[in-house]
């Protein structure tokens, strides 16, 4: 156990990216149960054991059994970590249960989750930025369901301003899927489609899989109301719904999966 503690904190081999985001979940529950148990039966280095439990319930969700991600968020990382003790640990922790709540379309509890996180990822020392904007993210995600278009843009543009600052390519991406989605919904298609090829670009460089399958799905819907509306063949938003079908299959992205089957669906009935 120590020795896979050590590999998985060796950036080289990006255990933990695969485990999550790379379709091999199943391995990453196994040890991350195993680790989280180790660290804690021990007494030692609770705040990593929070981290991993963060990511753990990462992965629960991801394959939508909910309630162990909640259990395991709550009992592994929130209750063993605090403002003093494990701020940023605490925060990332925060925003995966509200993410959590947004899977189960309770949109009160998200925001209030992304709001607490931000809070402690923001206010303090030192200002942890990707986490700001992170749940700035989940804010404007939360805006996204309730149809406040506005706000999402607003969101977007302060979460793209603290992710540049921190470097962090995966919340600046998120950032433009959301605006090109809010920008779609506003009629302004062209402006809606630069986003979504700026954000697709930042993906194959950067290998986000799993922002990839989201942004080929919004531009699935972009391509989709398009040729509704010009009276056209859909068969382009159908290329990027295969497109992110078959990312979502590679990488077992549930969430992925459905909305290009929804996708693919709606373009054979039109």
């Amino acid at each position: 156990l120590d020795e896979l503690l050590h590999a998985v904190r060796n950036p080289q081999l990006d255990l933990i990216a695969r485990w999550v985001e790379k379709g091999e979940g199943d391995d990453g529950i196994a040890c991350l149960r195993g680790l989280i148990g180790y660290l804690n039966d021990e007494g030692r280095d609770r705040i990593t054991a929070a981290g991993l439990a963060t990511q753990l319930a990462r992965i629960y969700s991801a394959q939508g059994r909910y309630d162990d991600a909640r259990s395991c968020l709550r009992a592994h990382a929130i209750a063993a970590t605090s403002w003093i003790r494990g701020r940023r640990a605490h925060a990332i922790a925060l925003h995966e249960l509200g993410s959590l709540e947004l899977y189960r379309s309770n949109l009160d509890a998200a925001e209030r989750a992304f709001r607490k996180a931000y809070r402690y990822s923001k206010f303090g020392w030192p200002i942890h930025r990707d986490e700001a904007a992170a749940n700035l993210v989940g804010l404007a995600t939360v805006a996204s369901d309730r149809q406040a278009f506005q706000s999402v843009l607003s969101l977007t543009q302060r979460a793209g301003r603290q992710a540049s600052a921190a470097g962090d390519y995966r919340h600046m991406i998120a950032a433009e899927r959301l605006s090109a989605h809010a920008l779609k919904h506003l009629g302004q298609l062209d402006e809606a489609a630069r986003r979504i090829d700026v954000g697709l670009k930042l993906t194959e460089l950067f290998q986000f899989d799993i922002e990839k399958a989201s942004l080929l799905n919004v531009q699935g819907w972009l391509k989709y109301d398009s040729a509704i509306f010009h009276d056209e063949s859909p068969a382009a938003a159908e290329e990027s719904f295969q497109q992110s079908l078959a990312t979502s299959q590679r990488i077992h992205s549930l969430f992925g999966l459905l909305d290009a089957k929804l996708g693919i669906a709606w373009t054979h009935l039109s």
